[in-house]
């Protein structure tokens, strides 16, 4: 990987920094991050002062040096690896005499001192020189790979998630002396129990805290008045109720991540695998057009839905596995993966015949806002937007208009599979199938991929 050649201001001075005293941002600590990865020599050893790297960023270098200690993360050795003299993991390993006994036949103890750690006396952890100063960690270090001993790393994403927490949590509870506290409860709760609304109590008092946060207090139980002693908090529903997650609940997804798809397909590697998504209509039109992509032979299928709803996916895959049979629905649709949108929240629908409970198909899902996972489907929707550009409603689409639509799509020829997407399906399934599905093969010399298809 080719290093980024960094310059060194040598005349910042930290103190007249706009950068001093600021909180690192998510790019400085990859700065960070890269800088104490790539500046090491073959000892492991830092090339790069701690003062220069102050001066990179503009920051003092303490501020650094404390930023990568307090985030970095332990990795404990691996209790597994042989020891020698040059990776021991003990102070005293070289002047070391005792023996183990009749366990190991009465050798001594430094040839598996690994294993007896816990239990030696006279045990010292032998620490690297890299982790008891700056840099604090093991990162680039070309030592690492084979070292003995307890590493430290430090990674950005961590670090910053770890400081958001941070952040959080040090705004949480009360910012009031004991003494502010036991009088503001006093007094608001006194007055509320007299029936006096907040407001009111405000307005007549000075008080060292808003209105907003005295609800709070109220929320978590921290004052001797509670949410019963408020007339309008019981007589009417929450002012602020939590926003609902539309997307696919952790629940729901539990062995049907990305990751179990993955191994899925390792264990089933001649499934045939269906990528879902839809394609939303332009306006206040709230039909979308639900797409089923064959992956192994970049067939798609459309159908035009009423509006994006889970009611509307599961009577559309119901109504297609009657069409076709069962059997054949389960041979086409072994895997199904599509994202995480509101619409495809009830895979237990499409995954079990409604009538028999029979398995027919599993359904898996893509990682949040990663929709390159199932990219075949979102390349092949640009076929679809040659015939119905953005901006167009779907007001007037019938399922006969969609299924000329596709045939016509599915009849152009592509590199990928040598042919036609339609030849290809047809070869592996048979001209039958591909006539329930209600594709037709569509003369090279006759296929248009223009809006006036449908007009």
């Amino acid at each position: 990987m080719k290093k980024t050649k960094i310059t060194i201001n040598t005349k910042v001075k930290y103190t007249n920094s706009k950068r001093y005293q600021k909180h690192f941002t998510l790019d400085d600590r990859i700065m960070i991050q890269k800088i104490i990865t790539e500046h090491r020599d073959k000892e492991g050893k830092l090339t790069i002062l701690l003062k220069d790297i102050g001066n990179m960023l503009e920051n003092d270098p303490s501020s650094i040096s404390k930023e990568v200690k307090l985030h970095r993360i332990f990795k404990g050795r691996n209790s597994s690896q042989q020891l020698g003299i040059y990776n021991s993991i003990c102070d005293k390993y070289k002047e070391c005499s005792l023996r183990m006994g009749d366990i190991y036949n009465y050798k001594t103890c430094k040839k598996n001192c690994i294993k007896c750690i816990d239990t030696c006396d006279d045990y010292v952890e032998h620490i690297c020189p890299s982790l008891t100063k700056f840099p604090w960690v093991c990162n680039g270090c070309p030592k690492a790979s084979h070292c003995f001993l307890n590493k430290f790393y430090y990674y950005s994403d961590e670090a910053n998630k770890d400081y958001r927490q941070n952040l959080v949590e040090s705004r949480e509870g009360i910012n009031l002396t004991p003494d502010e506290f036991k009088a503001l409860d006093h007094t608001v709760s006194s007055y509320v129990k007299n029936g006096q609304p907040i407001y009111h109590i405000f307005a007549s008092n000075d008080l060292p805290v808003s209105e907003r946060t005295v609800y709070n207090y109220f929320e978590k139980g921290y004052l001797e008045a509670k949410n019963i002693d408020l007339r309008r908090k019981v007589a009417y529903k929450k002012r602020y109720q939590q926003r609902i997650d539309k997307t696919v609940l952790r629940k729901i997804k539990q062995g049907r991540k990305y990751e179990d798809y993955l191994e899925y397909m390792k264990s089933n590697p001649d499934s045939s695998v269906v990528e879902m998504d839809t394609v939303i209509s332009a306006g206040e039109c709230r039909r979308v057009l639900l797409t089923l992509h064959f992956v192994k032979y970049h067939f798609q299928l459309a159908y035009i839905l009423e509006s994006k709803e889970v009611i509307n996916i599961t009577a559309c895959i119901n109504e297609l596995c009657n069409s076709i049979g069962l059997e054949n629905f389960k041979k086409l649709f072994e895997v199904i993966l599509t994202d995480n949108g509101s619409e495809f929240s009830d895979p237990e629908a499409i995954e079990f015949e409604p009538e028999t409970g029979e398995l027919r198909s599993k359904v898996f899902f893509c990682h949040p806002y990663n929709s390159g996972e199932k990219g075949h489907c979102e390349k092949n929707h640009e076929y679809i937007r040659y015939i119905l550009p953005k901006g167009t409603s779907f007001d007037f689409l019938t399922q006969d208009m969609c299924n000329l639509m596709m045939s016509h799509i599915n009849s152009t020829k592509r590199p990928s599979v040598n042919g036609s997407p339609y030849d290809f399906m047809a070869l592996t399934y048979g001209t039958a199938i591909l006539e329930l599905l209600k594709i037709k093969k569509i003369d090279s010399n006759e296929i248009v991929l223009l809006p006036i298809l449908l007009s």
